[in-house]
């Protein structure tokens, strides 16, 4: 097909040519490449298809639209042209953008101040299973252990503070959000949105929404009616269990804890009377003091894992968000569903697998420890289980350069084989494979913005990230 210059304005803006929009339909088509232009709202279906394109995505089709096949949609007797299809991605001018890496990571939080609206040509985040509760597992202490069915990317601007109060009806107020301003109707005296949690308690959605924060960062925080100052702040980890909780005011420092994940807010205004309308604004960002309020400006990117058409339910890895390259390198068995033996070694009683665990990544340092998870025993190295006294309780991997599992329990010490691997169902036990496996996912476009960004990921850490900054 041959090139052909660009005649119209429309054809002119879709070019990428910086004119300055007149008409409704070239205010949304500069949105796709602008995406600081300011445009009304959207009112026919081009209109709507058009900030689409500017809002989320490069790639609006034309089966969006349902669009027959003689290029006309029907609605009310209505025929609408088809709006627009496979927008192409903004061009990235030669020298006109600086192509940087985030140092410092892997981090929880990968941050960078100088976006400039262009997609991001690397993300990846890793992926690490979820193990409930704290403390060393045991027979005493079972810590169940979740995998991923697929990962939210999250993007926001320099205001981490996530309003998400949309609908919220409780006993003291209702509250609704509309682009970062909160209106809240009091219901009586104690006029409070989230709730406290206590140190131990695990999260629940009637907390408030997740706030993710870095570990032994500050962070301010500012309320903008200063009357809502009996507020508190609690702190979780990334299992969601509570370290701590603080009281604070309308304007306050606090510091994150060292294995902080993320915080949830309880505000509120307690002398408040029922019936009274209040609209407030919250800020919480990295630092020491409060800056300029910007609405919270936040996208999360929904990727589900699957190995084809099916579900598929990843232990440990990385995905690369950008071209969908998901690897694994971790699997999750239940230690009832393999085969045992018992053996006496010169000091103790205990049970080993049969066979070595063919995919496990093999050792034969009887000395280490071999990244293992496990829902009930606490991983030691083959020397400590297997070879010197006490460890009750304890699991292991390697021998002879192999894969061995083994597990001293003595409650089992006079148990047949059989009857230990009855005891062992359901016991859960994640390991590393020798050979990571790589699964093509569908790739995901994930734009900063300009100025501030914050990026995360409720699987893991973001290990690389690279992004275009505007040349000075």
């Amino acid at each position: 097909m041959p090139e052909l210059e660009p005649i119209t304005r429309e054809e002119m803006l879709l070019d990428g040519q910086d004119l300055e929009p007149i008409t409704r339909k070239e205010m949304f088509i500069k949105r796709i490449y602008d995406k600081t232009q300011v445009v009304p709202e959207p009112i026919t279906r081009e209109e709507m298809f058009l900030k689409k394109a500017g809002d989320e995505t490069t790639d609006v089709t034309i089966e969006l639209l349902n669009v027959s096949a003689n290029g006309t949609y029907s609605e009310s007797g209505k025929a609408y042209s088809p709006v627009i299809v496979n927008v192409p991605a903004p061009p990235i001018p030669d020298n006109a953008y600086l192509l940087n890496e985030v140092e410092g990571l892997p981090s929880d939080i990968a941050t960078f101040t100088d976006g400039s609206n262009l997609p991001m040509p690397k993300l990846q985040v890793g992926i690490e299973p979820i193990q409930e509760g704290s403390g060393d597992p045991s027979p005493s202490n079972v810590r169940p252990i979740s995998g991923w069915n697929g990962a939210n990317v999250s993007r926001t601007g320099k205001n981490l503070f996530n309003p998400d109060t949309q609908g919220i009806v409780n006993a003291r107020c209702t509250a609704t959000d509309n682009d970062g301003i909160i209106t809240i109707t009091a219901r009586g005296a104690d006029c409070f949105i989230g709730d406290i949690a206590s140190e131990g308690s695990s999260y629940s959605a009637s907390l408030g929404a997740k706030q993710y924060v870095k570990p032994n960062t500050t962070y301010y925080l500012k309320v903008s009616d200063s009357r809502f100052n009996k507020n508190f702040i609690s702190f979780f980890n990334k299992e969601g269990v509570c370290l701590s909780l603080a009281p604070i005011t309308d304007s306050s420092t606090l510091t994150t804890p060292s294995n902080c994940c993320f915080v949830t807010l309880r505000y509120g205004y307690k002398l408040s009377t029922s019936g009274n309308v209040f609209t407030i604004t919250i800020q919480l960002e990295e630092g020491n003091q409060a800056t300029t309020y910007e609405p919270y400006n936040g996208h999360t990117y929904t990727i589900q894992f699957r190995d084809g058409d099916n579900p598929l339910t990843v232990y440990g890895g990385s995905l690369d968000v950008v071209s969908g390259e998901l690897v694994v390198d971790r699997v999750e068995v239940d230690l009832g569903t393999v085969d045992w033996n018992k053996h006496t070694s010169s000091v103790k009683t205990y049970f080993r697998t049969i066979t070595p665990l063919s995919d496990a990544k093999k050792s034969d340092n009887q000395l280490a420890t071999h990244n293992l998870k496990c829902s009930n025993y606490k991983e030691d190295s083959w020397t400590h289980v297997v070879d010197s006294s006490g460890y009750d309780g304890n699991i292991c991997i390697g021998w002879l350069n192999n894969a061995y599992i083994a597990i001293y329990d003595s409650r089992y010490v006079d148990a047949s084989a059989t009857d230990f691997k009855t005891a062992m169902n359901g016991v859960q036990l994640v390991y590393e494979l020798a050979t990571p496996i790589t699964y093509q996912l569908t790739p995901t476009q994930v734009k900063s913005i300009l100025g501030s960004n914050n990026v995360w990921a409720d699987t893991g850490k973001i290990e690389e990230l690279e992004y275009f900054s505007k040349e000075v």
